[in-house]
């Protein structure tokens, strides 16, 4: 239960949520001005936006230098910084690598869904991309770092 607790805290609940609302939002916009909703596209793209955000929510646990040292967290932030869930008596860091690796692979997946329902695939594949990198160049350290 403490494992599965931790793993909730890593995951960040409150910025999942609010990606959540402000995704709504964009849904009902469009349904204002449309009057129509094309639920597939709707449920594809929020799960898409999930598993970006928690990808990048691992991946930035991951490699933030905070985690490297044990005892250097004194008390994690719910908005900012690192969570305090990954170190000794906690979750191991691979876990976080592995998890946002495997967020990674269900976003490739499901833009492979997505891609045959959608109208304007170049659009929609730039937009996605712009989405991923700016994800990825948060989460991950200079490659000259590493």
């Amino acid at each position: 239960m403490k494992y599965i607790r931790l793993f909730i805290q890593l995951s960040r609940p409150v910025h999942i949520l609010s990606a959540i609302l402000v995704y709504l939002l964009g849904i009902s916009l469009n349904h204002y001005l449309t009057g129509q909703v094309d639920w597939s596209s709707l449920i594809y793209g929020l799960i898409w936006i999930i598993l970006l955000l928690l990808a990048g929510q691992y991946l930035n646990e991951y490699f933030d230098p905070q985690t490297l040292t044990p005892g250097s967290i004194k008390k994690h932030t719910p908005f900012s910084g690192v969570t305090g869930a990954i170190g000794p008596a906690k979750l191991a860091r691979p876990v976080a690598l592995w998890a946002g690796l495997t967020c990674l692979a269900f976003v490739a997946s499901i833009t492979v869904r997505i891609l045959p329902i959608v109208h304007n695939k170049q659009a929609v594949l730039f937009i996605f991309g712009v989405m991923l990198l700016s994800e990825l160049f948060y989460a991950l350290p200079p490659f000259r770092l590493v």
